[in-house]
Order: C-alpha cells, then sequence, then structure tokens
C-alpha cells in the first residue's frame, strides 16, 4: 500500500471513529451498552473536552486528505488531542478548581471540566496560585499552536504593533527619473529594490 493510500484510510477510520464517539456522548440509545458506558466515562474523565474527540476525527480525516492546507494529519490528531485536555482545564481555572471529592455530588458546570482536567488544574493552582495556573494554561496554548498550526495568543506582537500591516513582506518599490528607465510616455517606471542583507 503507498503512503498517500495509507494515510487516507487512516483518515476514514479517524472519521468513524470520530463519528461513533460522537453518537456514544448523545443521550440517545445508539451505540448499544458498550457506547454508553464509553460515551459516559469520557464526559465523566474530560467534560466538556469530550466534545473535541468527533471533532478531531473529522480534523484528521481532512488533513488526510489535504484540505487543511500544510496541517498533516499529525499535527491535527496532537491540536485536538492538547484542545481535549486544554479546554476544561480552562473552564476550571475559571470557576476555581475546588471540586467536591465525590463526582456525584459535582454541579453541572464542575462536569463540563471533567476529573482529569479538574483534578491537573487543582494540582496546578495549590502549587503556583492562580495567576500560575492561568499562566501555565497560557503557554501549553501557545506551545500548542505554534507547534501545531504555527499560530499563538501573542502573534499580534511578532510583527510590531497591530500585528502584520498591510503589505508587509513585499519588496518596496523606487520610482526614479531616469531616461533609461522611463517608459514611452515619459512616465516613470518602479524599480524593486534588492532584498536588504539586514534583519527587519
Amino acid at each position: 500500500m503507498n503512503p498517500k493510500a495509507r494515510q487516507e484510510l487512516i483518515g476514514i477510520a479517524a472519521l468513524l471513529v470520530g463519528l461513533f464517539l460522537g453518537l456514544t456522548l448523545l443521550p440517545v440509545a445508539l451505540t448499544g451498552s458498550w457506547g454508553r458506558a464509553l460515551g459516559a466515562a469520557l464526559r465523566q474523565m474530560f467534560g466538556l473536552g469530550a466534545v473535541i474527540l468527533p471533532i478531531l476525527g473529522l480534523g484528521w480525516a481532512l488533513a488526510a486528505f489535504e484540505r487543511l492546507g500544510a496541517l498533516s494529519w499529525g499535527r491535527a490528531a496532537v491540536l485536538g488531542a492538547g484542545l481535549i485536555l486544554l479546554v476544561p482545564y480552562g473552564i476550571a481555572v475559571a470557576i476555581g478548581p475546588a471540586f467536591p471529592p465525590d463526582y456525584v455530588n459535582w454541579t453541572r458546570t464542575e462536569r463540563l471540566v471533567g476529573l482529569f482536567p479538574g483534578f491537573l488544574a487543582n494540582g496546578v493552582e495549590s502549587a503556583v496560585g492562580s495567576a500560575g495556573a492561568v499562566l501555565i494554561g497560557l503557554f501549553a496554548l501557545s506551545a500548542l499552536g505554534v507547534l501545531t498550526i504555527g499560530w499563538h495568543p501573542l502573534t499580534m506582537l511578532r510583527a510590531g504593533k497591530g500585528g502584520r500591516g498591510k503589505g508587509e513582506g513585499e519588496k518596496p518599490i523606487v520610482k526614479v527619473k531616469s531616461s533609461r528607465d522611463a517608459d514611452a510616455d515619459g512616465e516613470d517606471v518602479p524599480i524593486p529594490l534588492p532584498p536588504s542583507r539586514f534583519p527587519k
């Protein structure tokens, strides 16, 4: 089997698995007893992050069929897996990760967090406080974005004030009056400058 066919087969499998996992999260009985048990376990472990699983399957399939540009199926999988953890982690930090020891006593908002992200947020906040937990979450989101799609929340600082300006990256044009550089009508002809040897 050639690599392209293998990649597309993996994409189809990821799409179908994601669809099945999405169906297990629904309150209707379409996936049997195993599906109901799996869906309940996913909701309990990852909270709102479990909703990203079917999106992950779709993204993986689109990347395998080269519909996401330069984003490969491997990086799409890493991005989805990271968001499954970081989204409920952010909710936990926002509401304060002090959850009752028994999951049965958790409120609906607390159940959006899930056990694993809630445990992680509780451990981080108890070690470095609320501010440290926010900063660690921001760093993790930035690292995930840079490693997968080349974006992070502070991208606007990369090119200075206001992000990438209009026309940035294009070569500057200078108009020079010269009989040699003039066209038949006597109008100035733009001459591109050579690229600068010095970094911006």
